[in-house]
């Protein structure tokens, strides 16, 4: 069995990073990866590796990478949400137990 987990864990590792690889490609026709780069706080020069090959992405960041791709115009979004302030969370008040 042990075998079987390695062999799993390689081939899903090998698909996290083809997916990204087209990802990346794919949101590089809408915008640089510098941009995304800094829009997504991922360090300088991450993508690039990425797409040569070296290094595994987390399937959060390929799933985002992947949504990215498919309505570039959602990095913007993600640049003017960014942007804003924090708003403090609503209050809320404690209860008083009855005795």
């Amino acid at each position: 069995m042990p075998e079987l987990a390695a062999a799993l864990e390689a081939t899903y590792r090998a698909e996290l990073v083809q997916r990204a690889a087209v990802e990346i490609r794919r949101l590089g026709k809408a915008y640089s990866q510098r941009q995304s780069q800094q829009v997504l706080d991922l360090s300088h020069g991450y993508l690039s590796r990425l797409l040569a090959g070296n290094g595994v992405p987390s399937a959060a960041l390929v799933s985002l990478l992947a949504l990215l791709s498919y309505d570039p115009t959602r990095l913007e979004e993600l640049k003017r949400y960014w942007a804003l302030p924090v708003a403090p969370p609503p209050r809320v008040g404690k209860r008083k137990s009855r005795a």
